[in-house]
């Protein structure tokens, strides 16, 4: 079997001819891109695109996606510049739209196939406070109340959150958590607010990572959140990769997986 490393920031040889790219390179490269995008925010097709209305939502949007790309690199400083400048409160979510004729995963695993599951923790985040199912949306499977699936992707064309003005508000409260607590503190309890949640009335890391852990459950910024804050969920010596897939392998004749 072939595998993926998914949380190193090096690069990793798995087998001799299959080299993965740093992390680092694959941000630089996001960032490049949107560095140019900055420059066709006045783009006529975004009239096509109810996400965006206006092209200083355009701006905004590409500051937050940018500010992302540098807080996943360790790059604090440029990430709390385009952070600033990104989305606001009001600002419609930017989606990722399915149709009924693509694969949506989150569907299929959470509605027609009942061996994947929420973790146990975001059912504990709701009996502490019941008030987060408001943001949290879990169901019970059948009458076994151990078990829970999401419910954010009830539908084969559920779009998916690619950037909310939420996501941006936590960004800058991880970067000015030891610098400004208060203002750190004063941006979660925006998004808290949002949901109809009580302010909290204290904040540390831990905290801030329950937050984030919460309000982006199931837009895929749990991975790279384990791997900046070292909190990898199978523990310490366990695996930290992926399989690469067979329809990967059939796809790719240039893939030398190695001995099996």
């Amino acid at each position: 079997m072939a595998y993926w490393r998914i949380l190193s920031p090096e690069a990793v040889t798995v087998w001799p001819n299959i080299i993965c790219p740093t992390s680092s390179e694959m941000y630089d490269l996001a960032i490049e891109k949107f560095t140019e995008a900055l420059n066709h925010t006045d783009y006529e097709g975004f009239a096509n695109w109810p996400d965006i209305t206006s092209k200083e939502m355009a701006e905004r949007l590409t500051h937050s996606m940018i500010a992302r790309c540098y807080l996943y690199k360790g790059d604090a400083a440029n990430a709390l510049t385009h952070a600033q400048s990104g989305l606001v409160e009001g600002d419609d979510p930017f989606m990722s739209l399915y149709s009924a004729i693509t694969n949506n995963v989150w569907y299929y695993q959470a509605n027609e196939r009942h061996q994947y599951l929420v973790d146990d923790r975001f059912a504990d985040y709701i009996t502490a406070d019941p008030d987060e199912a408001n943001r949290i949306l879990i169901y019970p499977v059948g009458a076994d109340t151990s078990w829970w699936q999401q419910a954010f992707y009830l539908s084969l064309d559920a779009p998916i959150n690619c950037m909310t003005w939420q996501e941006n508000e936590l960004m800058l409260a991880e970067l000015k958590l030891t610098s400004d607590n208060a203002a750190a503190l004063a941006h979660v309890n925006k998004v808290r607010a949002s949901h109809g949640l009580a302010p909290l009335a204290t904040l540390d890391e831990a905290t801030l990572i329950a937050e984030r852990d919460k309000e982006l459950m199931t837009t895929g910024a749990r991975l790279p959140d384990e791997r900046r804050f070292d909190i990898w969920h199978l523990g310490p010596d366990t695996w930290k990769y992926l399989p690469i897939t067979q329809s990967e392998i059939n796809g790719n004749p240039n893939l030398d997986i190695g001995p099996e």
